[in-house]
């Protein structure tokens, strides 16, 4: 697991103003830590497809997975000791909950889910930049290069955004415009309500 998942938010938390501020930071390091572990031991436990000990191996690829896990759990229990000690230090309640903001966009992306037609980044070669609507080519575009990695046919559009916002921090980036805007163009195609 990268070691400095948990960094930004114990430091962030340490400055917090609000009670409100300590639970929205408790809640995306949370989020951040589960996400890097997950990634993490997916990485270790991919490879397993290149034993060839019969096995061998497995029990300690396990081992490592657990390992993560744990330390994960260990710097998710470190920022909400952080974030308890600065509640009281500015007299907000204790133990501080995790609570996200809500966005707008993702009741709206739950209901949507992208189906890629073609490999590889869309990168609106094809199209003026006066017929792109405003939006980045894939060629050039971290964000939507990780949002369309991210589609698979099956995670729904609210499921991509926040997969692509952990893997790169948060962003403002119009998520469901673009694949709107994508679909219209052809370039994939939304399926919903098991279509």
């Amino acid at each position: 697991m990268r070691l400095d998942a948990a960094a930004p938010f114990v430091d962030q938390a340490l400055h917090a103003k609000s009670g409100q501020e300590l639970s929205r930071l408790l809640a995306n390091g949370i989020a951040k830590i589960n996400y890097s572990v997950d990634r993490e031991k997916q990485s270790v436990l991919s490879v397993s497809r290149l034993d060839t000990s019969n096995g061998a191996a497995q029990p300690g690829l396990l081992s490592l997975a657990q390992g993560l896990a744990a330390y994960g759990t260990s710097q998710a229990a470190r920022l909400q000791e952080a974030a308890n000690q600065r509640a009281v230090q500015i007299g907000e309640a204790q133990p501080v909950e995790p609570h996200a903001d809500a966005d707008p966009q993702l009741a709206e992306a739950a209901r949507i889910t992208v189906k890629r037609k073609r490999f590889g980044s869309i990168t609106l070669d094809d199209l003026s930049p006066d017929d792109r609507e405003g939006y980045p080519s894939g060629a050039w575009d971290y964000t939507v290069t990780e949002a369309l990695y991210w589609c698979d046919g099956h995670r729904n559009l609210a499921d991509v955004i926040r997969l692509t916002r952990l893997e790169l921090g948060a962003d403002k980036f119009d998520f469901v415009g673009y694949f709107k805007f994508l679909e219209r163009r052809g370039y994939v195609e939304f399926v919903t309500n098991g279509r």
